[in-house]
């Protein structure tokens, strides 16, 4: 049987537009039915896997830790999920192991085969230059109509169906639009990503006509006004760009070229503010030091403020408060209230200093596991750089630097943890995790490892076939 991934493939055209399809169907149970055709793929392609392989224990300490925090993380997650199936909500524990534990999956696609993570990463290029265009439509009736675009119009009502509650600020006046994802920040970051996707394409493939389409990513990220996404955004992509300088003797014209694209189109676009969010939303923090937040704030005072709610009211800064608190209590600060947790609120915690969610969603233990694993995977994947072929340099690059957008990105926005993204997150760990973890992985019926990927693009079933 040759490995197809078509589950993965439709996975990842369709989570994209999950949120589209909620808006438009007015029943977001659909999108379990993603998930579902992913699952059934990755059981079918993984059947005979605990047959054909076995794993080295020669494992090194710090591969072994790394491989230990990954547990850990997973393990928590299963843990707040399966809570509350037995003693919560069944929407709350649907909803966190569909988009917190079934993503991780992703993992063993990543182990099988290189090529079908290309795949991939070509559907997640074209899939956000869609939903760039669809912003940009989106910023033109905003800034130059003075209206709401249609499908603004749909997420208003549909989330006032939701929630109860009326988001005329989001949907309506002169505002940031979302764009096609459920969140603004979400939609900016996976254009941003996008622009990365492109970037592999022609550094892979080596077609100059990608680089038009990176361009565009790139300008729709600089035009839209998040600014975090935009800082985010950039720095990753001169993180990749820096590391294919330093990696790759031969491409210094392409990467020159891409350079060149990349800088001329932000000036580019920051001249010339077609809608004029670069006065609006730039400039204005500039020259008079306004963010457009309530009371004439600053991203500062917003994370002072949120500091002060997390240590009033979170779990952990109860115990460090040494208010007279429950066994429930210090086990949540010190593992963390969970993913369930995080659907339903938990008080001290709220999406505009997300870092501080995050280290209670984990715990003061469970926090300190998944930002180690997070640095250190940005870590492993640049010291390896250096020692892999141009194509596995190309997937690791793609993914320490995706990691870094994600890791500037958890200082204020909750975009990591949006369905849309979150297995893009996935995807890069697992990206990191396979190039170093691979070599522990023997087939039981060749004399080949799974390092041999030119060997093993198709994997076998019966014991007569390659590896």
């Amino acid at each position: 049987m040759n490995l197809k991934g078509y589950g993965l493939t439709l996975f990842f055209i369709l989570i994209p537009f999950s949120y589209f399809i909620q808006v438009i169907t007015n029943k977001p149970e659909l999108v379990a039915i993603i998930y579902l055709i992913f699952l059934l793929d990755i059981f079918y392609l993984n059947r005979y896997f605990l047959f054909k392989y076995k794993f080295n224990n020669n494992i090194q300490i710090l591969d072994l830790l790394l491989l230990l925090c990954l547990v850990f993380v997973v393990g928590q997650h299963a843990v707040s999920i399966f809570y509350e199936i037995i003693f919560g909500d069944m929407g709350y524990a649907s909803r966190g192991f569909f988009i917190y534990f079934v993503p991780f999956l992703i993992i063993l696609f990543v182990f099988k085969s290189e090529e079908l993570i290309f795949r991939v990463i070509k559907i997640l290029s074209i899939v956000g230059i869609i939903i760039a265009f669809e912003l940009t439509y989106e910023n033109y009736n905003i800034y130059i109509l003075k209206r709401s675009s249609w499908f603004q119009l749909l997420s208003r009502d549909y989330v006032y169906s939701v929630t109860g509650i009326d988001m005329v600020r989001f949907y309506e006046g002169n505002y940031r639009p979302t764009g096609l994802l459920e969140h603004v920040h979400c939609t900016v970051f996976f254009v941003g990503l996008a622009s990365l996707a492109w970037l592999v394409r022609f550094f892979e493939e080596k077609k100059k006509t990608y680089l038009i389409a990176f361009g565009i990513c790139v300008a729709v990220v600089a035009l839209h006004g998040a600014r975090l996404a935009f800082l985010a955004s950039f720095l990753g992509i001169l993180f990749f760009i820096l590391n294919e300088y330093t990696y790759s003797k031969k491409e210094f014209y392409n990467i020159n070229l891409a350079l060149f694209i990349f800088l001329f189109t932000i000036i580019f676009i920051l001249f010339l503010d077609p809608f004029g969010t670069v006065k609006l939303y730039y400039l204005s923090v500039i020259y008079n030091g306004d963010y457009g937040i309530v009371n004439n704030g600053s991203p500062l005072s917003v994370n002072n403020m949120e500091v002060n709610n997390f240590f009033d009211n979170s779990p952990i800064g109860l115990l460090i408060s040494n208010h007279p608190i429950s066994l429930n209590t210090i086990l949540h600060a010190i593992l963390g209230f969970g993913v369930i947790g995080s659907l339903k609120g938990v008080p001290g915690t709220s999406d505009d200093a997300f870092y501080l969610q995050l280290i209670g969603q984990y715990g003061l233990f469970g926090s300190l596991i998944f930002f180690s694993m997070w640095i250190y995977s940005i870590f492993l994947g640049y010291k390896n750089l250096g020692i892999v072929s141009s194509h596995q340099r190309l997937l690791i690059n793609y993914a320490i630097s995706t990691l870094v957008v994600f890791i500037l990105s958890v200082i204020h926005s909750p975009a990591i943890q949006r369905k849309a993204l979150y297995p893009i997150f996935i995807l890069s760990l697992a990206i990191v995790f396979n190039q170093q973890f691979k070599q522990y992985f023997i087939c039981k019926f060749s004399k080949n490892n799974v390092d041999d990927w030119e060997i093993k693009k198709n994997l076998a079933i019966n014991k007569s076939e390659k590896c």
